[in-house]
């Protein structure tokens, strides 16, 4: 009787400390973002039948949303880029609204007035 007593207070002990130590947790380091980001604007309000799209790098067309210059109301619509130095179109229904080339650094919100 004292055996058994014996044994299941060593089992018991023994799995309250198995499960106390976290079993199966790890933790993860994760870095910060490296992306930049470009906000597109205008002081007007944009018309929604117009057809916004851009091409980064002689890459493909895409599509965006712009926004209107409010510094009250804020409704970004921001784009992700690799940080560093690209070459940008920017269409206004297939016509060619803007072409530069610019620089984003990592973090980097780039505001594109329109």
């Amino acid at each position: 009787m004292r055996n058994k007593i014996a044994i299941m207070g060593s089992i018991f002990l023994l799995l309250t400390i198995v499960f106390s130590c976290n079993l199966g947790k790890r933790a993860t380091n994760e870095g910060i973002d490296s992306l930049a980001y470009l906000h597109f604007v205008m002081d007007e309000k944009p018309s929604k039948d117009v057809n916004w799209t851009i091409i980064i790098d002689e890459g493909g067309q895409t599509p965006i949303t712009v926004d209107k210059n409010n510094p009250r109301f804020s409704k970004d619509n921001l784009y992700s880029i690799p940080p560093g130095t690209h070459h940008l179109k920017v269409y206004k229904d297939e016509v060619l609204v803007l072409s530069q080339k610019l620089f984003v650094s990592s973090r980097e919100t780039k505001t594109i007035k329109l």
